[in-house]
């Protein structure tokens, strides 16, 4: 994983220069327009074009730079100026245009082309030559500057990188066939064509506008005494969006804009510190670059608009489009992000190759990098995090966390899940929000947990403490809190009941598919610094310490332990006391493994000392500690929720590097002993790690292997369609990792033998 420490000054860069990137054409746009309202003769201008950008956000030229140091774009020294007579003649006339201008004035028409060498006769040639092929019937009004692409008659030289080059490369540049044309600017190498109102909208090089009807702006900025829209100015700290998560009256307001991460909305809702280094604020400017609006729609190089029959307000950064969406208000979209096939979308914030597809209905959100909303979803007032995907469900003031999904019929209304990671199942209603009299409960949900089939969840209902759960088909689960992590909760004839730590004892499969399964989805590049954690880390260890806790206090002589009265954060459920005992085993395991890898790798690193005393606190202070935690964690008089993972160094930092030694330093104490290590402890623990290694690779083989036998009992040539134990991926990389470790114990235990 990306040591953040190291990067804590780099990781926003990405985000930076996109803002930056957007607000610098935005301000020449603005000038070109301007000029254009100005202009009464020729006059040669300096216009800085973006050049796009691949995948990973890197410029796709070699010579990222232009000449004033300005990254990404491309410096265009170009010639402005009105039409004149002859042309004139040739739009009225050869090419069918016509200008809405009292008298026929065509005064605020004007030609853009890159300057040309040869004489006066030549240039008047080609330029004429361009007109003919790139101008066809149009109706102008007011401001429209006509760019002319004087290098090729047609687009059979055009140097465009955006999905759309195959789809569009046979049309020809220009203006061809707009019912409406007002208050545009086409660049060279753009195409407007067959559209019934195009207004107040500039097209970049290589971008299009195509088949669409009514192309317009008029969403923000003021407006004139006659009801029109006023001049061409930058609207400021207007580029961001306001929604109210968790409760639907009143809720948690959150103010995000075009490069917000998820450590930005956290922070927003005060649920982390605004002083951990890794947020928008903490880099000089990209806030207000990110804000700034332009009162034109904007078509960066490479991108599209087609095949939509209304589009208000938009800035579609290089390389991203609007495909046969049905209605488009108010977006922004980032490099290869797109909105299509019948979606309906209002004020919503794309961010990189993000998508919203196939019918969804999108209104007042952001999409944060690869994030999708698909297939008929509905979301509103929501964030969706870096990864995440929700389609056929309805989604409400939410904050969906990375690597979310949700792709079948479900609700979810009233969710703060920023760790996400999890998965919601066909028909969980995951919003019962409303008491009878008002709207306004929520539900915080813990990092990875599963909402099974059908289960209905009543609010308020808070699992922050216990990531990693499953709530089984088919519960019902009323108000309540649960702290311990790993755990299954399922339904019975007289209650809920819950198993903690029963996703570690019986189903590690899932543990260890989804650390592989993690890493392999996270495609959201820029947001890696704090989307990369594991899922084993100082963090959940800690929750599994404090829930440890919960369960050894426990009364004797219970043979069933009910809701948190008797049992501190199992909530409304009944608990069997063979559930609590294999709990405490099941988090022991754990926690003992986790912190035997770091003493492990601690000695690879730092040799074999003659003897360690990890004694770096009073044991007895270290126990009382303890059941400090495991007391405030539970306390209702302290509700709070887990460190969250980027406001956290040691969790964030690389696999047991210092940070996290000191941590499993403390556990070793608490879990073996309270003085001097000598050479046979030392024996001792690693022959335990061996043991917990081969254990955990066992256990992830069994949990695999009962999914096989129950299904060869019951389906017809189960064994010919699925993959078995024994040949399964995620099976052998836990045996292999098992048999590593094992090989590196006994290299320590040999050597300490050999000095005995």
């Amino acid at each position: 994983m990306v040591n953040l420490q190291h990067h804590r000054h780099k990781h926003l860069e990405p985000f930076y220069e996109s803002a930056k990137n957007r607000w610098e054409t935005i301000q020449g746009v603005i000038d070109l327009f301007q000029k254009a309202e100005s202009c009464t003769s020729a006059r040669t201008i300096d216009f800085r074009e973006s050049k796009g950008s691949d995948g990973n956000g890197s410029n796709n030229n070699n010579n990222d730079n232009d000449d004033d140091g300005s990254k990404g774009y491309k410096r265009q020294t170009m010639v402005l100026r009105p039409v004149n007579a002859r042309e004139v003649y040739l739009l009225s006339s050869k090419m069918h245009c016509c200008c809405d201008v009292k008298g026929g004035d065509w005064s605020s028409v004007f030609l853009l082309y890159e300057c040309i060498r040869g004489t006066v006769k030549d240039e008047e040639c080609r330029i004429e030559e361009a007109l003919m092929k790139q101008v066809s019937y149009n109706y102008f009004a007011r401001i429209v500057v006509i760019g002319l692409d004087l290098s090729a008659g047609d687009s059979s030289n055009t140097t465009m990188n955006a999905p759309f080059v195959d789809r569009f490369h046979s049309l020809p540049f220009g203006f061809h066939r707009n019912s409406f044309v007002s208050d545009c600017i086409l660049m060279p190498g753009g195409r407007a064509i067959n559209c019934s109102v195009l207004e107040r909208t500039f097209i970049s090089r290589s971008s299009s506008v195509v088949n669409c009807g009514t192309i317009s702006y008029n969403v923000r900025g003021g407006h004139d005494k006659e009801g029109r829209l006023s001049s061409f100015e930058c609207i400021p700290n207007s580029r961001y969006l306001e929604m109210l998560l968790g409760p639907e009256t009143g809720g948690r307001k959150v103010k995000i804009h075009g490069e917000s991460t998820m450590i930005d909305v956290t922070i927003s809702m005060k649920m982390s510190p605004n002083n951990n280094g890794f947020a928008s604020l903490h880099h000089p400017n990209l806030l207000e670059y990110s804000k700034l609006s332009a009162p034109v729609n904007i078509l960066c190089n490479g991108s599209y608009v087609c095949d939509t029959p209304s589009v208000n307000g938009f800035y579609l950064s290089s390389n991203s489009y609007i495909d046969a969406a049905a209605s488009v208000i108010d977006v922004t979209l980032l490099e290869e992000s797109s909105i299509s096939k019948g979606s309906i979308v209002r004020d919503a914030i794309l961010q990189w190759k993000a998508s919203i597809v196939n019918g969804a209905h999108v209104n007042n959100a952001l999409l944060m990098e690869y994030a999708c909303a698909e297939t008929a979803a509905i979301v509103n007032s929501s964030i969706l995090g870096p990864d995440a995907h929700v389609g056929g469900g309805e989604t409400q003031h939410t904050l969906l966390g990375p690597n979310t999904n949700a792709h079948h019929q479900s609700l979810m209304i009233g969710i703060i899940w920023p760790t996400g990671r999890g998965n919601i199942g066909y028909g969980a209603n995951v919003g019962s929000n409303h008491t009878g009299r008002t709207a306004d409960q929520e539900c915080w949900v813990g990092e990875g947990l599963f909402w099974g089939l059908s289960t209905v969840i009543k609010f308020p209902v808070d699992t922050t403490n216990a990531p990693y759960s499953l709530i089984a088909a088919g519960v019902v689960l009323p108000p309540q809190r649960i702290m311990h992590p790993f755990s299954l909760v399922v339904d019975g004839a007289s209650g809920n009941s819950i198993m903690p730590g029963w996703v570690l004892k019986h189903s590690a499969y899932t543990i260890a598919r989804n650390e592989t399964k993690y890493a392999y989805r996270r495609k959201a590049e820029r947001h890696l610094f704090y989307t990369g954690c594991k899922i084993i880390r100082p963090g959940t260890i800690n929750l599994c310490i404090i829930a440890r806790e919960m369960l050894r206090k426990a009364a004797s002589g219970k043979s069933v332990h009910v809701s948190d009265k008797d049992i501190e954060g199992i909530g409304k459920n009944k608990l069997s006391e063979k559930a609590r005992k294999d709990g405490i085993g099941a988090y022991t395991d754990t926690i003992q493994r986790y912190a035997l890898n770091g003493f492990l790798c601690q000695i690879e690193k730092n040799g074999l000392p003659s003897s360690l005393n990890w004694n770096v606190h009073n044991y007895q202070e270290l126990r009382r500690e303890v059941n400090e935690q495991a007391h405030l964690a539970s306390s209702r008089q302290n509700v709070r929720i887990p460190t969250l993972p980027w406001d956290d160094k040691v969790d964030m930092s690389d696999e047991f590097d210092d940070g996290c030694w000191n941590h499993c330093r403390l556990i070793l104490q608490l879990e073996f002993s309270n003085g001097t290590v000598g050479s046979t402890e030392v024996i001792l623990l690693m022959e335990r790690l061996i043991s917990l290694e081969e254990a955990f690779a066992n256990s992830v083989a069994t949990s695999k292997r009962k999914d096989d036998y129950k299904g060869a009992k019951i389906i017809p040539g189960y064994a010919d369609a699925h993959v078995q134990s024994e040949k399964d991926s995620v099976v052998i990389e836990s045996k292999k990792r098992a048999k590593e470790v094992k090989v590196r114990a006994e290299r320590i235990i040999r050597s300490i033998k050999s000095r005995l």
